[in-house]
């Protein structure tokens, strides 16, 4: 096995790939299973299907595998985006180990709760508390904040170990919006004295000067005031263009210390199309922040002016929280969301709710289009075994697709690329044109 999986590396011999894919499925060792999810990886064949699949295999092995290789497909597959936090989940200690490190690929609200999660359910193993941490090079003050809210944990040596390091790589990097949470959550420590005193000169060990005073002062008076100092900044520069977009969006970042209901009309203008796309995303990030029922309505407002891919990060935002769940499968109902914005992997999740009230409505929701589109496909299956016309073919793409796809130098680049499409036979191409919302990528939603 290792030797031939060697020799296809070195050979680079594609024409294997579609045996290697039936083995890496359907292998009866996990072993061997394994073996070819790499071996597909070398020859640059490593494709979204096998990996969803092993990510969900019988054996923890090959799960911790297929962590691993999904990595290098994190930024161009929303399916596998939404598989990863789960895995923080996954029975077997060492795929938790390996989804810790993993996590990290990825920029989503559910990351924060899983690595929470994780540090709650196995933290005092120190090798997981370095795996936690090395996924948070952004995100740690949303951790921080979920793990000092666990009262229990606080109490916990590896949960004061962990919070006293998140608070010194939080202060490390200087970000005045993650300092802010921990401030905040100096106030509500009451009588935990020593943990208190942990945190502030965890905090402050890297500041110095002007920093290091306003933070002291907080920590050791009332740190409400200098948190709605750092508000009131935040409020001013969110929204003023003279500022740059970097200053502009770690303002924004700051607004998760006000109230909801106090930055929800500012929150609101952020997200209109006007403003440029990072502050757009900065905004939509902090509202991932806050956890009021109102946010739902305040991202389902905002939908029509959001862009293909801010719409796949608000669907994850408010797939997130079941008070935000609900909401959204309203709008999905009124048509206000189309149900083929929503990731299919994230779908298949939604079906396996633990609640089976929203398990059997999304089973409907996202169900019947897709039946009905299923019945014209089989209706035209006997167009396969036709003999194909090239000239009449050109004149119908001419007519009816080359507004949105270019091939063979007739049409417009603004649908997806075609240039593969006979490498996929006649069956997908019918398939395409039948049902072509069925793949969608999500830099083309605005246009499915």
């Amino acid at each position: 096995r290792d030797t031939a999986a060697r020799l296809l590396y070195q050979r680079q011999d594609r024409t294997a790939v579609p045996a290697i894919r039936r083995l890496a499925g359907a292998s009866q060792l996990p072993i061997g299973r394994a073996t070819a999810l790499h071996s597909l990886n070398g020859l640059q064949a490593l494709d979204e299907k096998s990996v969803l699949a092993a990510l969900n295999d019988p054996s923890p092995e090959v799960r911790v595998q297929a962590l691993r290789l999904a990595e290098s497909l994190v930024p161009r597959s929303t399916a596998i985006q939404s598989q990863l936090p789960r895995l923080a989940r996954d029975p077997d200690l060492t795929v938790r180990y390996q989804a810790a490190f993993s996590l990290g690929t990825i920029n989503s609200p559910a990351v924060a709760d899983a690595l929470a999660g994780l540090a709650v359910r196995d933290g005092a193993d120190s090798w997981m508390r370095m795996a936690i941490l090395s996924s948070l090079g952004k995100g740690a003050a949303a951790v921080f904040q979920r793990l000092a809210a666990k009262s229990d944990y606080r109490k916990t040596a590896a949960g004061q170990t962990l919070l006293t390091t998140l608070a010194r790589q939080i202060g490390t990097g200087g970000r005045e919006s993650e300092m802010g949470v921990v401030l905040k959550t100096l106030d509500s420590l009451g009588g935990e004295k020593t943990l208190r005193q942990k945190l502030i000169q965890a905090l402050v060990e890297k500041q110095k000067g002007a920093a290091r005073t306003r933070i002291l002062a907080a920590a050791s008076g009332d740190a409400s005031a200098t948190l709605q100092g750092i508000i009131t900044d935040a409020t001013r520069r969110a929204v003023d263009e003279r500022a740059g977009i970097d200053r502009r969006v770690e303002a924004i970042r700051s607004l998760q210390l006000a109230s909801f209901e106090q930055v929800r009309p500012l929150i609101a203008g952020l997200l209109q199309p006007t403003q440029p796309p990072p502050v757009q995303l900065a905004a939509l990030e902090t509202t991932s922040e806050f956890s009021e029922a109102a946010v739902a309505g305040l991202l389902l407002k905002s939908w029509p002016s959001l862009g293909p891919n801010l719409r796949a990060r608000a669907a994850e935002t408010l797939l997130s929280r079941s008070v935000w769940l609900k909401s959204f499968l309203d709008a999905v109902e009124r048509g206000d969301v189309q149900s083929f914005e929503v990731d299919p992997a994230r779908v298949q999740l939604l079906r396996q709710h633990s609640d089976p009230v929203i398990a059997a409505r999304v089973a409907e929701l996202f169900t019947e289009r897709r039946a009905s589109r299923d019945a014209v496909v089989k209706q035209y299956q006997s167009a396969l075994r036709l003999a194909g016309q090239s000239e009449h073919g050109k004149e119908v793409f001419r007519e009816h697709c080359s507004t949105c796809h270019r091939l063979e130098g007739v049409g417009n680049e603004v649908g997806a690329e075609l240039k593969g499409i006979r490498q996929r036979g006649p069956a997908s191409v019918l398939l395409n044109i039948l049902d072509p919302n069925r793949e969608v990528k999500p830099e083309y939603l605005a246009y499915a």
